[in-house]
């Protein structure tokens, strides 16, 4: 089941990916964090997660290690909990979605 609903979200992503949506980037990143992927966050309301995500981008342009990111927008988790990677996921949605400038910090890790 869960399978299937990253499947859904990646190919609702796949639909968003031209820009044709109104703030592309934000709905975008919206439907990477509102799946399993993000752990406890995927089910946290949508102010919260653009909140999240703007805190991360502000950190990247101020080029804060991405550990330290984490650390600060998730309260300290311990590195390897559930905590610490969902905080994680929210980053690298972050960094893919809302700036940009930032995915190739992290990679090829998500869709465009």
């Amino acid at each position: 089941m869960k399978t299937l609903a990253v499947a859904l979200a990646l190919v609702s992503l796949a639909a968003c990916a031209g820009g044709s949506a109104p703030n592309g980037g934000q709905t975008r990143f919206l439907l990477l964090v509102h799946v399993p992927l993000a752990g406890s966050l995927s089910k946290a309301p949508d102010a919260t997660l653009l909140d999240l995500g703007h805190r991360a981008c502000a950190e990247m342009d101020a080029n804060t290690p991405s550990d330290q990111i984490v650390g600060d927008i998730g309260s300290n988790p311990e590195p390897g909990s559930e905590a610490f990677n969902a905080y994680s996921y929210v980053v690298v949605a972050a960094a893919s979605q809302l700036c940009p400038s930032h995915k190739p910090q992290f990679g090829t890790t998500l869709p465009s």
